[in-house]
């Protein structure tokens, strides 16, 4: 029994690539601040799902009933941009993704031809500082009292920083050097930290003066020594993915 879930990345793909039908086009007439906002502070969610190409990944799908997919997981994060021209921002942000599956060995069951079943969790939580360069000025100074912010927004940047993982099996599990194969619970654990480095994408919408709503995607790179005391003889672990997010902001 393949416990794998179905991950809605076509969908969540398709409202990304509509997000900038979904703002109306009055939002062309916008109100004004009194001057131009210096510091922007926002929230977001939406999808991760990691790479998890290395090669503890690709024995864990080989031995269990573990998709390609199967730590994909809604992902929630937040962030202070700092101002420093009018098409020249830095970020710092901290988000947080869990992807958990079930699963249970490929070809083998317990002497009664029951299941043997684990668990098997990927978390990652990065703390980033990142460069957004847009590709026009947000917004245009009236007078020396008022600044009205533009409409859309695109950007592209990238950034670095860290990041807190833990990969977790916990479970029944066969060990295959006995000749009986006895069956043991255990829970294996690696957990650590690793720089990592990130490019990305994205559109800003203003809902008001104030106000903006952000779609962004996107990916990183990182990968960490595992807990030889856990697993022992693997490559680092990979830790990069792709994400994308929509979320709300304000000017400050």
């Amino acid at each position: 029994m393949n416990l794998r879930r179905r991950r809605p990345l076509m969908g969540f793909a398709a409202v990304f690539v509509a997000f900038p039908l979904s703002v109306p086009a009055a939002l062309s007439a916008q109100d004004f601040l009194f001057r131009r906002p210096l510091v922007t502070v926002g929230v977001h969610g939406g999808w991760a799902m990691p790479s998890a190409s290395s090669d503890i990944f690709e024995e864990v799908r080989e031995s269990f009933t573990i998709g390609s997919d199967a730590f994909g997981s809604t992902t929630w994060g937040g962030e202070v941009a700092f101002r420093l021209t009018e098409r020249l921002d830095v970020a710092a942000g901290l988000e947080y993704a869990q992807g958990s599956t079930r699963s249970e060995y490929r070809d083998v069951v317990d002497i009664d031809d029951n299941p043997i079943e684990q668990t098997t969790t990927l978390r990652r939580i990065p703390l980033t500082l990142s460069v957004r360069g847009y590709l026009f000025e947000r917004g245009r100074t009236v007078s020396r009292f008022a600044w009205v912010p533009n409409a859309w927004s695109p950007y592209v940047g990238a950034g670095a920083g860290y990041l807190w993982y833990r990969f977790d099996m916990e479970g029944d599990f066969v060990n295959f050097d006995d000749p009986d194969w006895p069956i043991f619970t255990d829970r294996l654990r690696s957990d650590g930290t690793a720089p990592t480095a990130h490019v990305l994408a994205g559109i800003e919408a203003s809902l008001t003066e104030r106000f903006l709503l952000r779609g962004e995607y996107r990916h990183s790179w990182a990968s960490s020594d595992l807990d030889t005391s856990a697993f022992s003889g693997y490559d680092p672990i990979d830790l990069g993915g792709g994400r994308a997010t929509i979320g709300v902001a304000v000017r400050m």
